[in-house]
């Protein structure tokens, strides 16, 4: 995934207050809330040198195994409603592989 910070950049988990979360390396479960960065419980922050920020819905995408821009026909706020209601494409694709 590439973040917009550069090379430095690290994904972190912080929780409500903005404590950093240990060893955690995956990104949270996509929720389906509106203007949410995708994620209500479990808030995962891009920090780098340029400060922290939520994903952007092309990073959401991605994270959905869905082509980039795939949902941009629609607002961000759909966007990542639609991101998170929905399921991994290559999640699916394994468990339906045998059918």
């Amino acid at each position: 995934m590439h973040y917009y910070g550069g090379k430095d950049s690290v994904l972190v988990k912080v929780d409500k207050k903005g404590n950093i979360k240990k060893n955690q390396n995956k990104s949270a479960c996509l929720t389906g809330g509106a203007n949410s960065g995708g994620n209500h419980s479990d808030m995962d922050i891009i920090w780098s040198e340029l400060g922290c920020r939520r994903y952007t819905p092309i990073e959401c995408e991605r994270l959905q195994t869905v082509p980039d821009n795939y949902t941009d026909s629609v607002s961000n706020s759909q966007r990542y409603r639609m991101l998170g209601n929905g399921w991994t494409i290559d999640v699916i694709a394994h468990i339906l592989k045998n059918i």
